[in-house]
């Protein structure tokens, strides 16, 4: 009896060790991506946004692509990016309150264009635990050292 309650117990937990690193992955991304959004610098206006665009293009390495703009007061849409029908064009979506953006928040979502995520429809698991963790950290890597 003891040995098959020990083994019960070392099952049991296998099982409970994927939906611990899945969480401990989730809140990770969720804590770099807050810190990025707070500790990087704000949109103050749009030749601001203009300026960060054209000069995260270069840095990531993006070039013959066209980036459009969307505003939306959605939090459920903000922060985004996605395909234009026209080839080669994006969609990134912001926060209408154009001062509730920030640089970080444009790291992340070109890093997307750049490393092809946009065009890709990842299921969710794929996209919660390997796409958004690398892109997450790639942001997190750039504002940090831009503040130490």
């Amino acid at each position: 009896m003891k040995k098959s309650y020990s083994r019960l117990l070392k099952i049991l937990g296998l099982i409970a060790i994927p939906p611990a690193l899945y969480l401990g992955s989730r809140k990770l991304t969720i804590e770099m991506n807050e810190y990025c959004l707070n500790k990087s610098s704000k949109i103050e206006n749009t030749t601001h946004l203009n300026y960060l665009m054209e000069n995260e293009k270069k840095v990531q390495d993006i070039n013959g692509k066209t980036i459009k703009i969307l505003y939306t007061s959605n939090p459920e849409e903000r922060f985004n990016c996605f395909p234009a029908l026209e080839k080669n064009t994006y969609y990134l979506t912001l926060d209408s309150v154009l001062q509730n953006n920030s640089s970080g928040v444009i790291i992340h979502e070109m890093n997307h264009i750049a490393k092809g995520d946009c065009d890709k429809r990842y299921p969710k698991f794929i996209n919660n635990n390997f796409i958004e963790p690398r892109t997450a950290f790639y942001t997190f890597k750039r504002i940090w050292k831009s503040n130490h």
